[in-house]
């Protein structure tokens, strides 16, 4: 039976704390100090006796308890019901947001101490503009409305916290100072309340009115007079040594204990963390945290102690991160060494961009000739005329279409990262879970099928671009093959991986920024090597036996697509040349292995009882299984690549034999409703087994379900995509092709490689920077989206800048270097307009064929085979037509 008591515990905090007696400060108790006592024994080493502590801690409850503008206190007047609220929360929250002074270091319990004192003389203080204990405690998180709906990660205000900065001086050691002295370093117009408010007195039923907003407060930097008034005052010893620390913000994560407690003691008299919905909902076990703020001289260690008041309502600590401003950006040999590299790289890139600039004002053609086209093709004004420049020409041997699908696939994906990783921070994840039931999300649960998207178009690529060389040249350049596939890749891929693994933790801060560091860019640095060699995927289910333990797996866990689209490359000269040369036995090779890129992924799915598909279910073993033995396994995701093999085969033919593209009315019919109709089979045909909830919750598909599904559905996606490019691009596509050619996809499809690899590590930086969770629901997510692929752009201009475009220009100087000098006009020419290296891509085979035109200058041939032959190799490549 499922046990509801921490369901109805959550219920019972909701109604309390917005009671009218719901903020009061528990009475003091004389059998446990007053309840600001934690039970235990003092920490060996510590300088005071512990009885000396729980006096001091007692008498400044006490103190605490009383209402502003009490007499017996010294002062008179109202100084704003946001000080009792201030008070209330510290008496209450104390035991779960603090240390226990009894266990903690000697300057750690002086800081504590300090702060109980301060909150005492909190009134004279803010009449100084000295706010820093009110801001220390309103930081924290504190738990709000929607429990019931999973909002149960309280991560209060991180700059507030780390903004309490207290000095030796900034505390009076005799008393505090006379209402009207002149203070270093004082706010000269400290807060004050709202005019309705100045002459009221605390609500009598207890309840704390509006508290203004506390503005940053700068410390006094000198010792401050002695007021006679106060002297008498109780008050820290004055021998101590003064308090100096910083605000540090701690988050704690806490789970169920496990252990069955016969009956729960009362809960405290405000909303705390010490509630569960692990018996009610076990998805919520990674959401449960909450946000404290404590002086930078107590450790993390030493919060543990809050254990005790969790043990009492069966939870314990699960984790503490702890922050303070000076640790956030620390700069080590890695970051040193990831800044020093960038610099240089943006310093090339500025002298190249300056002589480019400047040879053409001053038309100093001369200097473009020689080894100093080796720095121009780093400027950064010729490579972003290139990447933005719009071909409005129509072309018969353009496939215009794939353009806008490459970018709406990227997008895409871009959309499904982020309704995934995002809900780790959602104010209300059951909501969330109950979404993913509706037949609409599949959209979003099913966006991997965007991968086998590009596995199509680069199998069409690939295809296209081995048959146009060996139609041009009548051969096979094995070794230019493999080596453009390298340089095509791998500098982009170095690049991103360099500056996540040395600077990208500079820009990361926010209450969930530490594992960031201790997690991810740990695993980062320790397997980068993973990503620059194409062999992550088959990594992947082996790391836990490498001994990696609470690190991420590498830099870029989304470059398992490029492993399987390199090792895929790499046997396609194998089914590509002898359906070129031996057309029929070709075809029969190429069947053959469609066939068991079909059957593969079935017999592993029947034999091991596999899911067929990425699924929602919350089952992680299930999850890792199906992802190891089939979705990162190249043979499992061939199915797609081959269907492209295809596409890419028949628009050949179709070039050879134009009647091949002339289509009847009838067949357009059939082709876009088999297409759609098999889209939509696969978009939604598992509905009722693709969503999140324990495998106990959803559904099971029956054997043959799962096998028939898991083999067929990636390819069939893979030729509804397929018709959808060659109607397009035989002319069927009437307003899909419009809008899918649209010039304006240009610019972006030439990003789509960036795109790719920046996306999911920007969207991790702005995770872990989050400060504040955030409401889940499509319009936001949407929102949210749309954010991150502009910043996502900015950051795939960048790379392109750096390493995508300069080293495809390098790769034609080197590879192939001109035999005849260009003329320095010529050369300027084609720098300045981008269209040269879009026609190098629009060489219309059948015209050269049938009506040879005149021999072009040596180096355009040159560029011509080299672009032509080897640029239209890979789905994500933006230069492709």
């Amino acid at each position: 039976m499922v046990d509801s008591r921490p369901l109805w515990l959550a219920l019972w905090l909701a109604l309390l704390y917005h009671s009218p007696q719901g903020t009061r400060a528990a009475p003091v108790d004389p059998q446990n100090q007053g309840g600001l006592v934690w039970r235990g024994q003092v920490t060996p080493g510590h300088d005071l006796p512990r009885e000396q502590v729980l006096q001091e801690v007692t008498r400044l409850q006490r103190l605490l308890q009383q209402e502003p503008g009490d007499e017996s206190l010294g002062w008179s007047g109202d100084p704003g019901p946001w000080v009792t609220w201030t008070r209330r929360s510290l008496l209450s929250l104390t035991r779960l947001y603090l240390p226990d002074p009894t266990k903690v270091n000697p300057q750690c319990r002086r800081d504590l101490l300090t702060l109980y004192q301060a909150l005492v003389d909190l009134p004279q203080l803010a009449q100084h503009g000295i706010l820093w204990p009110a801001k220390l405690v309103d930081s924290w998180g504190k738990f709000t409305d929607g429990v019931l709906v999973g909002n149960t990660k309280a991560l209060g205000f991180f700059s507030e916290c780390l903004d309490v900065d207290v000095h030796r001086g900034s505390m009076p050691r005799h008393g505090l100072p006379h209402p009207g002295a002149q203070l270093p370093g004082r706010v000269d117009d400290p807060p004050r309340r709202p005019p309705s408010l100045h002459h009221q007195h605390p609500d009598p039923r207890g309840r704390a009115g509006p508290m203004e907003s506390l503005r940053n407060v700068p410390v006094l930097e000198e010792e401050l007079p002695d007021d006679p008034k106060e002297e008498s005052r109780p008050g820290p010893d004055s021998s101590s040594p003064q308090s100096s620390f910083q605000g540090q913000y701690c988050l704690l994560t806490y789970h169920s204990r496990g252990d069955n407690h016969t009956e729960a003691p009362p809960p405290p008299p405000v909303r705390v963390p010490a509630m569960s919905l692990l018996h009610q909902q076990p998805l919520l076990l990674h959401l449960l945290a909450y946000a404290t703020c404590m002086p930078s001289t107590c450790t993390h260690l030493e919060l543990k102690s809050v254990d005790a008041e969790l043990a009492q309502r069966d939870l314990q600590v699960g984790s503490v991160a702890c922050q303070t401003r000076q640790e956030r950006h620390a700069l080590g040999a890695t970051e040193i060494c990831g800044v020093v590299v960038l610099t240089l790289v943006g310093v090339v890139l500025l002298v190249a961009t300056l002589v480019d600039v400047w040879s053409r004002a001053t038309g100093r053609l001369a200097l473009r000739e020689g080894d100093l086209r080796f720095l121009l093709v780093f400027s950064v004004t010729r490579n972003l005329t290139k990447i933005f420049h719009l071909e409005t020409r129509r072309s018969s041997q353009v496939i215009s279409c794939l353009h806008g699908i490459r970018f709406l696939s990227i997008s895409w994906v871009v959309l499904g990262h982020q309704y995934a990783y995002s809900a780790t921070v959602a104010q209300n994840p059951l909501d969330a879970l109950q979404v993913t039931k509706r037949v609409g999300f599949q959209i979003i649960a099913n966006g991997d099928l965007s991968v086998d998207t590009f596995f199509l178009m680069s199998g069409l690529l690939v295809t296209l671009g081995v048959m146009t060389q060996v139609t041009k040249r009548g051969s096979f350049n094995v070794a230019l093959y493999y080596t453009h596939r390298v340089i095509r890749l791998l500098p982009p891929i170095a690049t991103t991986v360099f500056a996540v693994a040395t600077v990208s933790g500079l820009l990361v801060e926010g209450p969930v920024a530490p594992p960031y560091t201790t997690y991810y860019l740990k695993g980062c640095r320790h397997s980068w090597w993973m990503d620059v060699t194409f062999i992550s995927n088959l990594v992947f289910p082996y790391i836990s036996q490498m001994g990696k333990k609470d690190e991420g797996a590498t830099c870029l866990p989304h470059c398992w697509y490029t492993s399987v689209d390199m090792q895929l490359y790499l046997v396609m000269p194998l089914l590509i040349l002898p359906l070129y040369f031996w057309p029929r036995k070709g075809t029969v090779l190429l069947g053959v292995w469609t066939l068991a890129s079909l059957i593969i992924p079935s017999v592993i799915v029947g034999v091991y009882h596999t899911w067929p598909s990425s699924l929602l279910v919350q089952d992680p073993e299930a999850m890792l299984e199906y992802n190891h033995k089939v979705y990162l396994m190249p043979w499992c995701r061939a199915g797609p690549y081959l269907v492209g093999v295809w596409a890419g085969y028949i628009i050949h033919r179709a070039r050879e034999s134009p009647t091949l593209s002339r289509l009847q009315p009838g067949q357009v019919v059939f082709g876009w409703t088999s297409a759609v109709g098999v889209a939509l089979a696969v978009l939604f045909g598992i509905v009722r087994y693709n969503f999140a909830g324990l495998p106990s919750q959803v559904a099971h598909m029956s054997l043959v379900e799962a096998v028939v599904y898991g083999g067929l559905h990636r390819a069939a996606w893979g030729a509804a995509v397929a018709w959808v490019v060659l109607a397009c691009h035989w002319g069927y596509g009437g307003p899909i092709d419009w809008f899918l050619s649209y010039p304006l996809w240009q610019p972006l499809s030439r990003l789509t490689y960036s795109i790719y690899l920046t996306s999911l590590p920007i969207q991790f930086m702005l995770l872990y920077s989050t400060t504040r969770t955030t409401y889940f629901s499509h319009i936001i997510k949407v929102e949210e989206t749309c954010g991150v692929l502009f910043i996502v752009f900015l950051a795939s201009v960048l790379l392109s800048l750096v390493s995508e475009s300069p080293i495809l220009a390098l790769e034609k100087l080197v590879l192939q270097p001109s035999k005849t000098p260009v003329k320095a006009e010529e050369q300027l020419k084609e720098d300045v307009s981008p269209t040269v290296e879009r026609e190098d891509v629009k060489v219309d085979l059948q015209d050269a064929k049938d009506d040879p035109p005149p021999p072009p200058p040596p180096l355009t041939l040159r560029v011509v085979r080299l672009s032509t032959t080897w640029w239209n190799d890979e789905g994500l490549d933006p230069t492709v037509d």
